[in-house]
């Protein structure tokens, strides 16, 4: 059998496969002898830039506009002129190389985007294969290929060459959506065949009478039997199935003699009738995988029917018997018939077809040899293959037309059927049978002759039988050609952190509170899937988020259960719009009750009191209009006023914040808790960062009045969104009041926070592609962007909001 060997690059080690790039514009130029891409344009509407031929088979697809332009955008694979290597086995002469594959089963592990499984049907030339949707021709087009270059040598190397190219119509499925440059092969379901020419002498027979004989190779043998056989069917296990040579019923024998040339016959030496009748008949089996022969030490002869053993047939449309000598006549008369063997007597596609051997059927594996011994019937029961012509030196006889049955060139050839009865063969005459596949045939093929002697002919020998097509013979092809998968990207801006998006923490104008930005969307040849912020939804701490639709391409994020912002993609133009629906509130600073202040006279007009929650801390000033007051802070067991330790009408308190190193804190508010046997009204003035004042004398505003162990409460509202630096409150009217450390509450803007998101760019088979990017919100719009915590890593959950609350937010944030 020939030798099959693949592989693109015959210099570089190892085996080198073909691969066809699924990404758009050409990758590898293609060079004379290791090319893979190459660039595939539209030339009149058509495909060029491939093989004439190809070009040519495309034409007659029928493909349309889309498809086209598909095969220009992705090009196609081009192997080397020697990507495929035939070497003929001895006495093996190469016809041809082909496509093979069997259209009924799917490629295996390749399907279209939409899962659809893949099917090779191959043109009846076997140069080009396209690859379908269906088992059938009802379904679409996805890739074709082409065997290209092909050349053949039966004189020097003994090789047959030829090259590939493939190209697709739209994109194939990677499955592996944890690789973007994932590889699939075609399979081994896609085969390159070889057909050979197989010529069968006898040179390798020992002398003697044997029950089988065969010649030829483990990949093509013909196996010889007479017609009229006879096995023990009794006595020693071994003897079972051994030729029976005397008795009523001697069965035939395929006798050799080794003379100038091997010689056979069937009982004798050579074919010829006896005296009174027609001749033994020779049954001529043509085989692959002989066991006897493919042994380490082949054995080309045997005695017992149970040696008979293979593994399948090889089934020609054309075979040639050459007469070589003549012996006790000056013509031959010779009666040959033509059949498929392994059907049970049914005409078989040959994959179908069982094995005839040994001395016992094996049900559904293989039927015995020689079936009934009474009538032989496994080598009489076979289907009948009609033959169409035969052809002997410069003359031609075919079945339906006057030549048969006539004489010319002295030889007269009748054609019945499977039956050819040639009348006046000489020696050194080639005789050319060629089958008749008609309509109601399977594919007329045959892989058994009957030789026989007719009454009065000549002895003939027969010096060699040759199969002008010796069958196809395949070796997998599809898994040395791949398609390369080519993953999806999305692509920043080039301004390094312009995919950030910075916003401030103002509804009522100044700033936006509205940022976008984009990345470019590269889906590939594949197609855009889809484009969505990456999950899984936040629904842990302070900050959550969902999406809003089963798109995932917008979300609503919200702050301690209140919507504060959108965020919404748009799949195309890869643009993303961070927009804020509500502001972030301010939180409230509390001073600490672990600051014991106890009893004690007016000693300073200074008290610093830390904070509950960090370590800042508030300063507090005291003054005092009162006649002869001196203005100094009086703390008394946990309660604070002026000079007497309440504060009284004509007295204030100034307070402002400060970090532990004294630095001066901004803040947007305070509440005060007072205690009084009656309420009182109170003034204000605060100094807003930056410059300037407001204060409850102000137009539009009013000083404060409280009732009863009310709250004195200087709110965002009231400081008009301002910022301030300080805030004095002196009491007007009503009785003393007392002011407990505990009810002191500074009211401070959020702190800075960076939000962080994932969007992630699918292709039509699930590859991804993800880009982070944060959004800064100015949340105490001061103009200066300064969260620390990274939210580039994942969405929301890296800004650490576990640990956020209203009553310390600076702790995670700044």
């Amino acid at each position: 059998m020939a030798t099959f060997s693949i592989d693109n690059d015959r210099v570089t080690s190892g085996v080198q496969n073909v691969a066809y790039d699924q990404s758009g514009g050409v990758q590898t130029l293609a060079t004379a002898d290791t090319g893979n891409e190459i660039d595939v344009t539209l030339l009149a509407g058509e495909l060029d830039g491939l093989d004439s031929g190809f070009e040519t088979f495309l034409i007659g697809l029928g493909l349309s506009a889309a498809q086209k332009n598909y095969a220009v955008l992705t090009d196609a694979a081009s192997s080397s002129s020697t990507f495929i290597q035939v070497t003929a086995d001895p006495g093996e002469t190469l016809n041809d190389l082909k496509f093979l594959a069997d259209s009924t089963v799917a490629l295996t592990g390749i399907t279209t985007l939409a899962g659809e499984s893949l099917y090779v049907h191959v043109d009846v030339t076997g140069n080009y294969a396209t690859l379908w949707t269906t088992s059938d021709n009802s379904g679409r087009i996805v890739g074709a290929l082409a065997l290209t270059g092909e050349t053949i040598d039966n004189v020097t190397t003994h090789i047959a060459s030829a090259g590939v190219q493939m190209l697709f119509f739209e994109a194939i499925k990677h499955t592996n959506t944890a690789s973007a440059d994932e590889t699939l092969s075609l399979s081994d379901v896609l085969q390159v065949g070889v057909d050979t020419a197989v010529s069968f002498d006898f040179d390798q027979l020992d002398a003697g009478n044997f029950l089988w004989a065969a010649v030829g190779t483990a990949g093509a043998a013909m196996l010889i039997t007479g017609q009229d056989l006879n096995v023990k069917d009794s006595g020693k296990p071994s003897a079972i199935g051994t030729i029976e040579k005397g008795g009523t019923d001697p069965s035939d024998a395929v006798n050799t003699s080794k003379a100038t040339d091997t010689t056979i016959g069937i009982n004798a030496q050579h074919f010829a009738p006896t005296n009174s009748a027609d001749g033994a008949t020779g049954v001529f089996t043509f085989v692959t995988g002989y066991k006897p022969i493919s042994a380490a030490t082949p054995t080309f002869t045997g005695q017992n029917v149970k040696q008979i053993d293979y593994d399948d047939y090889i089934n020609v449309s054309s075979a040639s018997v050459f007469i070589s000598q003549l012996t006790g006549g000056s013509s031959a008369k010779i009666h040959f018939s033509f059949f498929e063997a392994g059907g049970g007597g049914v005409d078989k596609a040959p994959a179908d077809l069982l094995p005839e051997e040994g001395y016992a059927d094996v049900p559904g594996a293989s039927y015995s040899y020689i079936g009934n011994q009474d009538n032989d019937t496994h080598l009489t029961d076979d289907t009948d293959v009609a033959i169409a012509s035969v052809v002997i030196g410069g003359f031609t006889w075919n079945f339906n037309d006057a030549s048969n049955g006539t004489a010319q060139g002295g030889i007269t050839v009748t054609i019945t059927g499977n039956d050819v009865i040639v009348d006046g063969a000489k020696a050194n005459d080639l005789i050319t049978f060629t089958a008749f596949n008609g309509a109601s045939a399977v594919d007329g093929t045959f892989n058994r002759i009957d030789i026989q002697a007719l009454q009065g002919s000549a002895s003939f020998d027969i010096g060699h039988i040759d199969l002008t097509s010796g069958g196809l013979t395949g070796f997998g092809l599809g898994s040395h050609l791949f398609v390369d998968d080519d993953g999806p990207s999305l692509t920043p801006q080039a301004v390094i952190g312009a995919n950030d998006l910075k916003v401030d923490n103002d509804l009522s104008g100044g700033d936006p509170s509205v940022a976008s930005s984009s990345y470019g969307l590269l889906p590939g040849t594949d197609g855009l899937a889809s484009y969505t912020i990456l999950g899984p939804e936040d629904n842990v701490g302070a900050f959550q988020w969902t999406y809003d639709d089963t798109s995932h391409m917008s979300i609503t994020g919200t702050y301690l259960g209140k919507d504060l912002y959108t965020l919404v993609l748009n799949s195309s133009t890869g643009g993303y719009t961070f927009t804020m629906i509500d502001e972030l509130p301010g939180s409230t600073l509390d001073l600490s009750p672990a600051e014991v202040i106890k009893a004690g006279s007016p000693d300073n007009p200074i008290l610093e009191i830390g904070a509950a929650q960090n370590d800042d801390f508030v300063r507090m000033t005291a003054d005092s209009s009162v006649s002869g007051a001196n203005g100094n802070i009086n703390e008394s067991h946990g309660f604070v006023g002026v000079d007497n330790g309440n504060l009284d009408a004509g007295e204030s308190l100034t307070f402002t914040l400060h970090e532990a190193d004294g630095t001066l804190i901004t803040f947007e508010g305070i509440q005060i808790g007072t205690k009084s046997a009656q309420g009182g009204t109170y003034s204000w003035v605060a100094t807003i960062a930056g410059g300037g004042t407001i204060s409850s004398s102000d137009p539009g505003h009013t000083a404060e009045v409280v009732g009863k162990n009310g709250t004195i409460d200087i709110s965002a509202t009231d400081l008009e969104g301002a910022t301030i630096e300080s805030i004095t409150i002196t009491k007007i009217s009503g009785p003393a009041t007392k002011i407990g450390v505990g009810d002191i509450h500074i009211i401070v803007p959020p702190d800075d926070v960076q939000l962080g998101f994932t969007v992630e760019l699918k292709d039509g088979d699930g590859d991804a592609a993800t880009q982070s990017f944060v959004v800064d919100i100015d949340a105490n719009n001061d103009g200066v962007y300064d969260a620390t915590v990274n939210a580039a890593l994942a969405p929301l959950e890296l800004l650490g909001v576990q640990s956020f609350n209203l009553q310390s937010p600076w702790l995670t944030f700044v």
